[in-house]
């Protein structure tokens, strides 16, 4: 503590200026505001000590200085305070509402000194003291090195799971990280993941039920698949045999029956598709649209196709050909006896644009709305579950491109329908 001393010649007179530093700063930092009023008293009874023990224009002077001095160190110190207040209330909400349990490990005791809400509410849970040896002891998770030794080995502790048994039999599961801090003290957190750990086995449980189904889900489908369609093939087969020995008047059931057979391979055809679908990356690749649609185009040697398409290279893949397939089947089937059928392309600077039209009867524009949807019928008056052009939608989907459906002229239905497919376009000089 500094002494300001004035020694005047037998009489001595003893000035303690600095000796008010003492309660202004205490008053600052443990009163903030209070304190600077209080302070700005101590400075003024100060002053006046001084300026009547001492009267002088140059004691005037150097007490009003002081005076200024007292209250500029006073509104500091309440500043300064005021922060570490702040901060601290600040730190103190993070540690005490976090929600992972936070303590201090004494190293030397193991005890953890002290600990917030959520360490608290754990340690009741599980019905624990608070000492993180007694923790470690009752662990059933097996390590080489407890957590323990590694916090003392290694200065921390990453992500180490504990799992402990409380009396009643219930397993708890947690995560624990921990840092040394300088002392023989540790800062500690505690994360209970024993609802995760929960979750995690039942979805394992799941996940095996789910394989085992789709292992007999796909058994089926090969069943439905090869078995039930080689009785088809064969089936048609036969009836190609017999054709020429059926009556006259019984050859309208004889086309009944062969077109079922073909709806039936068909259907499995379909479902064979969806498969592919499901099962594969669809990752989209530079493809010849010219050799798809010619592709298609040769399943159907009876059908009056007029296909005009550049050779144009497009981002698809060999699902494609099946979507121009069931378009072109289905203008077969519902669009009668002589519809005719045109493909023409379009295109800008990164899209294509095909258009597939038919001169058949059209589709209703309710059910444009529903034609790409499963198991709806493909327009006015016909029949059938629709499931190939659903599955048109489900490639295009996948291929993350559009498929549409509209009247050939605009407004008419009758006058037939376009199915429009839109596919981005690839580099055109690539090989």
């Amino acid at each position: 503590m500094e002494i300001t001393y004035q020694m005047l010649f037998e009489e001595t007179l003893v000035v303690v200026s600095h000796i008010f530093y003492f309660p202004i700063i205490l008053c600052s930092f443990f009163l903030q505001k209070r304190g600077v009023i209080i302070s700005t008293f101590i400075a003024m009874i100060y002053l006046v000590i001084i300026n009547y023990l001492i009267p002088g224009m140059s004691e005037i002077v150097s007490s009003t200085m002081q005076f200024y001095v007292y209250i500029s160190l006073s509104v500091t110190v309440s500043l300064i305070s005021e922060k570490i207040r702040q901060d601290m209330k600040k730190f103190s909400s993070i540690f005490n509402y976090s929600e992972s349990g936070i303590g201090l490990y004494n190293a030397k005791t193991g005890e953890l000194v002290d600990k917030n809400k959520k360490l608290l509410k754990l340690m009741e849970n599980w019905t624990i003291l608070d000492n993180l040896k007694k923790i470690e002891e009752a662990c059933t998770t097996k390590h080489e090195d407890g957590f323990i030794e590694k916090i003392d080995e290694d200065s921390s502790v990453h992500d180490f799971e504990i799992a402990f048994n409380r009396e009643d039999g219930k397993e708890y599961h947690a995560i624990v990280n921990a840092s040394k801090i300088p002392g023989d003290f540790a800062v500690l957190t505690i994360s209970e993941i024993t609802e995760i750990r929960s979750y995690q086995k039942e979805i394992a449980a799941l996940n095996r039920d789910l394989s085992d189904a789709n292992e007999k889900a796909n058994m089926y489908l090969d069943i439905l698949i090869h078995d039930i369609n080689n009785a088809n093939a064969a089936s048609l087969g036969y009836g190609e045999l017999i054709k020429e020995g059926i009556p006259e008047d019984d050859e309208i059931y004889y086309d009944k029956m062969m077109t079922s057979i073909r709806h039936s391979s068909n259907i499995i055809n379909n479902v064979a598709r969806i498969r592919d679908i499901h099962s594969s990356s669809f990752k989209a690749v530079p493809t010849g649209l010219n050799k798809v649609i010619e592709s298609a185009v040769s399943e159907f040697a009876d059908l009056n196709v007029d296909s005009t398409v550049p050779e144009l290279r497009i981002m698809g893949g060999p699902l494609l050909t099946d979507v121009f397939s069931i378009i072109l089947e289905n203008s077969s089937v519902y669009g009668g006896e002589n519809v005719q059928i045109s493909i023409r392309t379009d295109e800008d600077k990164e899209y294509a644009y095909i258009s597939v039209e038919d001169n058949g009867p059209g589709i209703s524009d309710l059910k444009k709305e529903r034609l790409f949807k499963r198991f709806q019928p493909g327009g006015d008056g016909r029949k059938g579950r629709g499931l190939g052009l659903s599955v048109c939608w489900y490639i295009m989907n996948k291929y993350g491109e559009y498929i549409g459906v509209s009247d050939r002229i605009e407004g008419k239905q009758e006058s037939g329908t376009i199915i429009t497919i839109k596919l981005k376009k690839a580099d055109q000089n690539e090989i």
